[in-house]
């Protein structure tokens, strides 16, 4: 994967740019979890995507060719992941093109501010109980923080997708907006984030708990379902 980084109006604008599905393997991971953990505390982040997929999550294949061993590095690393976003003082805003699926899905709950497609065919789930493979300890603490607990259950447990605007009627989406729209909006409302003087204490107050948890999670590296 490729990641396409620009500024624009003051905002750091991060872009997943991989063919189509803009998968997680464990390159783009680390290219991942490098752009967030070397990002300036103090410049407002947007996260997208290219294309009309923002990202359909963990390369099943790529993890299939791995031995236990590593599968279980591979899960600490997409822990290490989140946690390095989630460790981002400044605002973090996604705008999400299109579908957003598994892990995808993670990385955008994992932003303070969310921005889908309007696109009634963009569609939006948990499908790693589908897919056969269980969640890391990161996401898993993600998704039980972010998402309310009925939806959960039917997006993890149902493996069924949702549309951006159910997401947006039960508050996992912020707001919708036309996919040409998408990149200006998210960038001007991280402008905006950013210019609350206390934007960063009531971050640390709003979501510090789950910042520490995902930081607990990289630092011990247990993976119970993943480590041989």
């Amino acid at each position: 994967m490729n990641l396409e980084d620009i500024e624009a109006d003051g905002v750091r604008v991060l872009t997943m740019n991989a063919p189509r599905l803009h998968l997680f393997t464990p390159e783009a991971i680390a290219a991942l979890t490098e752009a967030f953990a070397s990002h300036d505390a103090t410049k407002p982040l947007v996260v997208t995507s290219t294309g009309d997929v923002f990202s359909a999550g963990v390369d099943v294949n790529a993890i299939g060719a791995l031995d236990k061993a590593g599968a279980a590095d591979f899960a600490r690393a997409i822990t290490r992941m989140t946690a390095s976003l989630l460790a981002i003082d400044a605002p973090v805003v996604s705008a999400l093109p299109g579908h957003a699926i598994g892990g995808g899905l993670v990385l955008a709950l994992c932003t303070d501010f969310r921005i889908a497609t309007d696109d009634a065919s963009a569609k939006f789930g948990l499908g790693e109980a589908k897919a056969g493979v269980p969640f890391p300890s990161g996401p898993a603490a993600v998704i039980l923080a972010e998402v309310p607990p009925n939806r959960l259950r039917r997006l993890a447990l149902a493996s069924l997708n949702e549309t951006a605007r159910t997401m947006h009627e039960i508050g996992v989406f912020d707001e919708l907006a036309p996919p040409t729209d998408l990149r200006d909006r998210a960038v001007a409302t991280a402008r905006t984030l950013a210019s609350q003087p206390a934007f960063t204490a009531v971050k640390r107050q709003v979501r510090g708990a789950l910042r520490r948890t995902l930081q607990d999670a990289a630092e011990a590296g247990m993976e119970p379902h993943f480590d041989p």
